[in-house]
């Protein structure tokens, strides 16, 4: 088996049809054709149930396609590793995080990685489903995420980098300047900004009502933009539940404050998810160190512009 035919293989995969995999890998349809018939003969199954409507993977081709997508990957992470090593390219960095929970530590990494490789570049995946299966399948280098949301995996290597704490946010003359912590069924009845489900954040807030026996209180805007969140909460006095990091400057500045009570302080751990047996690309390994120093060592944030 070569490196081409996982590559013609996998392109019938995505696409469905000769023709149209023939266009993407740049052969031609029968040239296409007798490479997958040279494949199946090498292997002696058939990999396709072939019909009126195109090329469609059977379980055989299924099980290859899994492994085939890793080979391929990791033999790409190979060849960037090698032109990197030999100043051809600056590298590419491929990481997920979920946004409500990691972004603000990645962003500060990536300032930090730029500074000192300003030619490597980030491509970062956000979302709160899905990561590991792309972390396996070696769509991404490793993904920086809140530990305790991971399910266990013998493929899977985790470091924990820090701890965070949630808690209830708002802006000073809302329920959450209280010094004493209002009641659940208070907080119930007002208007809230949080991430959507299955976000962990979501998650845990509609659980820190449902366990005292309460409904979880209708919400008013669903969002992982941090951008929004902020401005919910500081023009339009929302309520939110969220990472007390990710708003530092607008605490330090008391434009949001934070409700006291360990009732509604939410700690985590936040860490960085590998596959064990992958090597990292130099990028990739870069901005891990760059994690780890942040953490370690903070740097102040760049002073923001004002607005106005």
């Amino acid at each position: 088996m070569h490196l081409r035919q996982v590559k013609h293989f996998l392109a019938v995969v995505d696409h469905g049809s000769l023709g149209a995999a023939a266009a993407i890998v740049n052969i031609s349809e029968p040239a296409l054709s007798k490479s997958i018939r040279r494949l199946e003969d090498e292997l002696g199954v058939r990999l396709f149930d072939r019909g009126t409507r195109g090329m469609v993977s059977n379980a055989f081709g299924e099980a290859l396609a899994a492994h085939a997508r890793i080979v391929a990957s990791e033999l790409g992470n190979a060849m960037t590793e090698i032109e990197e090593l030999r100043g051809m390219s600056k590298g590419v960095v491929r990481v997920g995080t979920q946004p409500s929970a990691t972004g603000w530590l990645l962003a500060r990494a990536i300032r930090r990685l730029r500074e000192i490789s300003p030619g490597v570049r980030a491509s970062v995946f956000e979302g709160t489903v899905d990561l590991v299966n792309k972390v396996l399948a070696g769509e991404l280098d490793f993904i920086l995420v809140a530990l305790s949301s991971m399910p266990p995996d013998p493929s899977l290597v985790q470091e924990h980098l820090c701890d965070y704490a949630a808690a209830v946010i708002g802006a000073p003359g809302s329920l959450a300047a209280c010094d004493v912590p209002p009641s659940l069924e208070r907080l119930a009845a007002q208007e809230w900004v949080v991430p959507r489900r299955p976000d962990p954040l979501r998650l845990k807030f509609d659980e820190m009502f449902t366990a005292q026996g309460l409904a979880p209180p209708e919400i008013t805007v669903e969002t992982a933009s941090a951008a929004m969140i902020r401005a919910m909460v500081i023009d339009a006095g929302c309520l939110s539940f969220m990472p007390v990091d990710l708003f530092h400057d607008e605490i330090a500045a008391g434009q949001i404050v934070c409700m006291g009570g360990e009732a509604h302080v939410w700690q985590r751990q936040i860490g960085i998810v590998r596959r064990r047996r992958a090597a990292l690309s130099p990028a990739a390994r870069s901005l891990v160190r760059c994690l780890r120093e942040e953490v370690l060592h903070p740097r102040p944030r760049p002073a923001r512009v004002p607005s106005g």
